[in-house]
Parts: C-alpha cells; structure tokens; sequence
C-alpha cells in the first residue's frame, strides 16, 4: 500500500513536470494554477494543497531542473578529459524531447531569474555547484602542469560557453552546428591548456 508521504510526493512531481512543460511552451507568464490543475488531473485547490501560492513553484522547479541536468554527467564514468567534455555538449544538444522541455524550461527560469532575486539566488547556486563538478572532472584528467586556479577559470569559461551555445541551439535547433562548435571549443582549450589526450592521467 502507498504511503500518505509517497503519494504527496509522487504528486508533487507530477506538478513540478507539469509546471516545466508549461513554463518549457509558454513561459513563466504562461504558468498558472489552473492550467496546472488540468495538466495533472486534479483539481485547483488541490494544487495549494501542496503549494501555498504559485510563487513558490518556479524557485521549485527551477532547483529540480538543475538536479535533471547534473545527475546525469555525475552518473557516468569517462576514460578521458576530451570524452569528458563531449559528453557536457552531447547532453545539452539532445533532441529527445524532454531533454528539449528541460532545456527550455531552465532557460526561461534563468532569464526570469534577472528580475527575480530568490531565482536569481538559486540560479547562482546551481551555476557555483556546476562549475565545481566541471572543476572535478577537469582535475580527474588534466595534467598536473595545470595549475589549480587555471583549472578554477576554466570550468566557469567551459559553463558560459556551454550555456551561450546551447541557447543558440534552443533557438535554431541546428544540433549539427551546436555539437561542431563545441568540439571546436573544447580543441581550442586542450591545447592552450595542454590537455592533450596522450598526457592524461
């Protein structure tokens, strides 16, 4: 039998998927309870059941979307710096669908964030959290010529290159363009921080 706690649960992921697909169409302006309610199956009371208003939901959403895109690079183990970071542009110029709704989804809750200080906060947060993963994995492979706070730099430079391209992936769809950017990308910093595939550790 199902437990209160788990069922509470289940539901209030069925309303954070739901409030992503429709902020991932529409925009944070397009999220309201009622379309919540219908998108789930339940009732418009029930969603203040499990919210107490509808500005709760974004920061909420927006803390499991970073969870969406963070778990997966963190899951599986690479024998190289280069396969390393092919996988991080890889992963952000899918064209499975919903990696495209999560996608969209963070990039309008990332643009909200600028004139929403708690978004801005969590935005913030989750960026210094993705920047210490990238750092990790950099570490892991880089040759021990590279300093600790070139490393620190390059991981924020991988991010907001990662970031700018996939943006422009959501808008053209061109996964073809996207994906030879980023390996012309991640080329260019192998060898100016010669991480060179042979020197790997």
């Amino acid at each position: 039998m199902t437990s209160h706690a788990a069922l509470q649960q289940s539901n209030t992921d069925k309303l954070l998927y739901a409030a992503m697909e429709i902020i991932a169409k529409e925009g944070l302006r397009g999220l309201s309870a009622s379309k919540l309610a219908k998108a789930v199956g339940i009732s418009k009371s029930t969603v203040f059941h499990y919210y107490k208003s509808m500005e709760e939901i974004p920061s909420q959403v927006l803390e499991k979307l970073y969870s969406e895109i963070l778990q997966p690079i963190q899951e599986v183990e690479y024998d190289s710096c280069y396969a390393y970071l092919s996988a991080l542009g890889k992963g952000s110029f899918a064209i499975d669908q919903q990696q495209l709704i999560i996608y969209k989804a963070f990039v309008s809750l990332f643009q909200a964030s600028m004139h929403n200080q708690q978004l801005q906060a969590i935005v913030n947060n989750c960026s210094q959290r993705f920047s210490a993963i990238i750092y990790e994995g950099l570490k892991c492979f880089s040759s021990p010529a590279v300093d600790d706070h070139s490393l620190h730099l390059l991981s924020q430079l991988i991010l907001k290159t990662l970031d700018g391209i996939g943006l422009h992936y959501l808008i053209n769809l061109n996964q073809q363009e996207a994906e030879a950017a980023w390996s012309s990308f991640i080329e260019a910093i192998m060898r100016q921080y010669k991480l060179n595939k042979e020197e790997m550790l």
